[in-house]
């Protein structure tokens, strides 16, 4: 007996999620080779841990694109195999990211304080290293703020504090918190909101693999 209307639907959902799981795959591994590019020029030295952050962000793109790549094929071929491995691999991920964001979430509290450690650090070796010296200018002059609480930070107040003439008032503590805040809670939402997603993934995956069996 052929498979039904229902699973020529149920197919075509299929196809359509894994074509969007395999675009999100290309643009975290498109987003994050640019980013390692920018780390590598002159921010390597500086916060290596940035540098692993971004080689995890390739990584899981890597594995989404994979992942992406195994439904759509089952899908279209289908191949319980396939979508049965699928769904383990969906399963595993949907676990990992669940547990990544969930830990962003109870460390987010402690990320001022690594802000603030990492700056001081950097102010201190800002006359002494002109890579240091390089990526500090660049943060005062984007975000217009100065040293880690304020220009006192400084002996000599570097030109990077200055608009013109206008001196920067806010400290750079403060507007990479506001910053890291804004983008942590961004890239939290994406997590649970992709792990949503990819159940619903999971979930279309069992039901083919129930209408092929069931065929059979």
């Amino acid at each position: 007996m052929g498979l039904g209307f229902g699973f020529r639907c149920l197919q075509i959902l299929l196809v359509i999620l894994n074509i969007g799981v395999f675009i999100c795959g290309i643009v975290l591994i498109s987003a994050g080779s640019y980013a390692l590019n920018s780390v590598v020029n002159h921010w390597k030295d500086v916060e290596p841990p940035l540098q692993y952050l971004i080689i995890f962000v390739i990584t899981l793109g890597c594995i989404i694109l994979i992942l992406g790549a195994i439904g759509l094929l089952g899908a279209c071929t289908k191949s319980v195999c396939l979508l049965a491995t699928y769904c383990v691999l969906l399963v595993i991920l949907i676990i990992c990211q669940i547990t990544a964001g969930t830990i962003a979430v109870i460390h987010k509290p402690k990320a001022k304080q690594k802000i603030t450690d990492t700056l001081r650090a950097l102010i201190r070796r800002f006359y002494s290293d002109s890579r240091v010296k390089a990526v500090v200018d660049e943060i005062q002059q984007k975000l217009k703020c100065c040293g880690a609480r304020s220009s006192s930070d400084y002996e000599t107040t570097p030109n990077s504090c200055y608009d013109g003439d206008k001196l920067f008032k806010k400290g750079c503590v403060e507007k990479l918190s506001e910053l890291a805040k804004k983008n942590m809670n961004t890239i939290t939402i994406c997590v649970f909101l992709f792990a949503f997603f990819q159940t619903i993934c999971l979930l279309f995956a069992i039901c083919a693999i129930v209408a092929i069996r069931q065929d059979d």
